[in-house]
């Protein structure tokens, strides 16, 4: 687990002794002046209202498109515009903006990125803003892990034990709590502050309440293959196995055929290098878009500034022993020049180019350079 440059506080036994396991407050993990006023006013501008990851929500519910958009001909072309003056109305007697899966912005993208680090997991993040003490949902539960990173005044939050353990994305709390009700004893009950984040696995019941104040959080969740992934992805081998192509025509003629042909799924299932290559391939649909570097990427042949500084991207999938990693479905070879630098970068949070330089020759620093700008080029090294 790397070390992050704007995230803190998380220990390095994080994954073995929370991640999954229990929720935890840390307290001033990190600066919120990282995220401004106005930053957080492009985040929601930036946002597409037509778009279903854009929701306001007042009184429990998630308002309908209609409420707070208008259709309209822009140049012969129907466009979604926001009714901001009806949104600002609902803010203002209680209601929640919501931005999921933010994208475009620098420094959301940075923040994922070291999440992602610290997780071993793809990152996505949500944004909300209120100025009331109405609860935008009532309690509920996640289908992934949640870390809730306040920038903006404070937010109460109460949190359950599951009553349902590790749902996936098609069980959700409003669906099923009739069958798995929340329990009564409280786990934790925290005052969260700007600088504190909070992390609440899946499946633990909460509930974010507004303490009528303005509060804006982004929250961050983080998502890994389960058992259900495996499964679907050892179907897609199922074709290479006989019995799996024998036809079926009566269940006591057909027992041995079904018992032996389980008894290869399950050994398919329990090799170690079938489960190596469902973890690669998982991770190789792994897709980033880092921020635009125009005018330092469009030519390999001018040189870095010594002071940009250079991270690894957390989507980079590779194995110990491999001379090739991938990202964003490239393979890139790891030989020579390229294999010492993609260690050096990757063994930090971040690392100046003059610092990555003083590690070769004079001879190898322009090579160097250029190998740096080409990885950047691929989403392989994040600069800044």
């Amino acid at each position: 687990m790397r070390a992050g440059v704007v995230l803190s506080g998380f220990d390095s036994d994080f994954r073995a002794e929370i991640q999954d396991k229990k929720p935890i407050l840390i307290k001033s993990a990190f600066d919120p002046s990282y995220i401004s006023q106005e930053e957080m006013n492009e985040i929601f501008l930036c946002s597409d209202p037509a778009h279903e990851n854009f929701k306001i929500a007042y009184e429990s519910r998630v308002l309908a498109k209609s409420e707070y958009t208008e259709l309209y001909q822009d140049i012969g072309d129907p466009q979604v515009r926001l009714k901001q003056q009806v949104v600002y109305e609902l803010l203002g007697k209680g209601a929640t903006l919501i931005a999921n899966k933010v994208v475009n912005s620098a420094k959301i993208f940075r923040i994922e990125n070291e999440m992602s680090a610290i997780t071993g997991r793809r990152s996505l993040t949500s944004a909300y803003l209120a100025y009331r003490s109405m609860d935008s949902f009532r309690s509920h539960w996640d289908t992934r892990d949640v870390f809730a990173l306040q920038f903006a005044g404070r937010k109460r939050w109460v949190i359950n034990a599951p009553s349902f353990s590790n749902p996936l994305y098609m069980q959700q709390s409003k669906d099923l709590e009739h069958i798995y009700p929340k329990s009564n004893d409280i786990y934790m009950d925290v005052i969260v502050e700007p600088g504190d984040i909070i992390y609440v696995p899946r499946g633990w019941w909460h509930n974010p309440l507004p303490i009528g104040e303005k509060t804006f959080h982004l929250t961050i969740g983080t998502y890994a293959p389960t058992g259900r992934d495996f499964f679907s992805w050892i179907y897609t081998l199922l074709p290479q196995i006989e019995n799996a192509r024998q036809y079926l025509t009566d269940f006591q003629k057909d027992r041995k055929v079904l018992s032996d042909f389980a008894d290869e799924i399950c050994k398919l299932m329990c090799d170690e290098s079938t489960y190596d290559n469902f973890l690669r391939a998982h991770a190789e649909r792994w897709r980033s878009t880092p921020p635009l570097k125009l005018d330092l990427l469009s030519s390999l042949e001018s040189g870095l500034d010594l002071g940009i500084r250079c991270r690894l991207s957390s989507s980079v999938s590779y194995a110990p022993g491999q001379n090739f990693i991938s990202n964003n479905g490239i393979y890139i070879k790891r030989e020579g020049v390229e294999s010492k630098l993609f260690d050096l970068i990757g063994k930090q949070p971040e690392v100046s180019v003059k610092d990555i330089l003083k590690q070769f020759s004079v001879a190898e620093a322009a090579e160097c350079q250029s190998i740096i700008k080409q990885l950047a080029r691929y989403g392989v090294v994040i600069l800044s």
